[in-house]
């Protein structure tokens, strides 16, 4: 049930993760009348995947507008739902991306608060090439009989 559960839930980041890159691409375009209204449509469907749709249909449309005019932001956005993204960079891009949205006036933010629930179910922080590959190594060394197991934290009872 477990294998499932996560299965599940890296299919939803999946989705939610083309989706926003479709935005981002959306955005990119030249603006006409067809874009716009792409984009307010790729707009609804990614505030289905957020809570309180109302309110996130509000915030995605300021933070579309937001990724129009700042193309700081838009670049890590693109970082972030990038196939190659690692947990590390992931961190960096939202860090990044929270920091140029925060104002340290306002400690409490709907909007921020907003933009980092989708940002949390984008970043690829559970499992990266760098961690499988990492997990592949101890593995094979485990097999091989080279792998020292005082020094990889496993106990030798």
């Amino acid at each position: 049930n477990a294998v499932k559960a996560l299965n599940e839930m890296w299919k939803c980041q999946n989705l939610l993760r083309h989706q926003v890159k479709d935005l981002l691409d959306l955005i990119k375009q030249p603006k006409t009348d067809a874009s716009v209204k792409a984009i307010f449509s790729k707009v609804m469907v990614i505030t289905r995947n957020l809570p309180d749709p109302g309110k996130a249909q509000d915030f995605m449309k300021k933070f579309t507008q937001v990724l129009e005019d700042d193309e700081k932001i838009r670049k890590q956005l693109e970082v972030l739902v990038s196939p190659t993204c690692s947990c590390k960079q992931a961190e960096g891009c939202v860090r990044e991306i929270t920091k140029k949205l925060g104002n340290p006036k306002q400690p409490t933010n709907p909007f921020l608060e907003m933009i980092k629930f989708l940002l949390e179910r984008i970043a690829p922080v559970h499992i990266d090439t760098e961690s499988i590959s990492a997990l592949i190594k101890q593995v094979n060394k485990s097999i091989d009989g080279t792998a020292d197991d005082e020094d990889e934290g496993v106990p030798t009872d």
